[in-house]
């Protein structure tokens, strides 16, 4: 198996790149845009269905735990 070697400098974009990705899937969750992503108060319209899928246990929980 061959391995792969990356150096700190590609960890750190990669790890931006992630950031990012994660922070405009939150704002698109945000339906009201107060910080605060909850079972009463979310926007899936804006998600892929593949992103949907994905994230459907997370949702499931928090709508069980009503959060």
């Amino acid at each position: 198996m061959k391995r792969v070697h990356t150096t700190e400098k590609s960890k750190f974009i990669i790890e931006k790149l992630m950031i990012q990705h994660f922070s405009e899937i939150f704002h698109k969750l945000d339906s009201d845009g107060d910080g605060i992503i909850s079972s009463q108060k979310i926007d899936l319209s804006n998600l892929d269905t593949s992103l949907l899928g994905v994230l459907e246990h997370i949702f499931s929980e928090m709508e069980e735990m009503g959060h």
